[in-house]
């Protein structure tokens, strides 16, 4: 029965050129066996590779690479190695910042090295941290332009998500620091990604009230 199954799925992952189905099937599997997931990864690992280097989906990418974490994290890390510079180059040319964000995260969890590589090669420089001193210039000039005011803008809540951008940047930062130099401290990991949520939580609040800015100053 595992073998039907472990050939059935096998055939779908090599056939499928979706990386979130591929990452469905791989779960699917996982529940059902986890020997029979382990061996499914292995066995698909080049097919899966191609599907990486051929998708411009980065939340697809993510979502099928948490899932081998899932099963095989060992099996993960060799793979990202080998992907690591066509992921870097898809993150290069994505625009949505917080697809960026998210697929760094879980590459991060698979390996924090790789993580590295990619944000020192200017991809993101660090993205997060990019992303969010690019909020808050924006934020600022806004509240500098006199005209705003005729815009219909609701400067308190300008000023709310302003505050809150500069204040969990600069906890973020001081986390990934305290993290940077002790990697081995769990405890410093876990504060690091909770203070990188955080950041990540206002920068989704800064995207929503964004948009209605620029809709509102065109």
């Amino acid at each position: 029965m595992m073998e039907e199954i472990f050939l059935s799925y096998a055939e779908k992952i090599k056939t499928s050129m979706d990386p979130m189905e591929i990452g469905e099937l791989l779960d699917s599997a996982r529940n059902n066996d986890e020997e029979t997931a382990i061996k499914l990864l292995k066995e698909t690992k080049d097919s899966i590779t191609e599907k990486i280097t051929a998708s411009t989906d980065l939340e697809a990418i993510g979502m099928m690479l948490e899932r081998m974490r899932w099963i095989d994290k060992g099996a993960t890390r060799r793979l990202l190695k080998q992907t690591k510079d066509s992921i870097s180059e898809k993150i290069r040319a994505c625009n949505d910042q917080d697809a960026k964000v998210r697929l760094l995260d879980i590459v991060g969890e698979v390996d924090d090295e790789i993580e590295k590589k990619i944000e020192t090669e200017d991809v993101t420089k660090p993205c997060i941290e990019r992303i969010t001193d690019d909020a808050i210039i924006f934020l600022s000039q806004l509240l500098a332009d006199t005209k705003v005011k005729n815009y219909g803008i609701d400067n308190d809540k300008i000023n709310e998500v302003l505050t809150d951008l500069k204040t969990n940047l600069e906890l973020y930062q001081e986390a990934k620091e305290r993290y940077e130099s002790y990697q081995s401290n769990v405890e410093y990991r876990s504060h690091y990604e909770a203070k990188k949520r955080d950041l990540n939580s206002t920068l989704n609040k800064y995207n929503e009230i964004s948009v209605d800015i620029k809709r509102k100053c065109m």
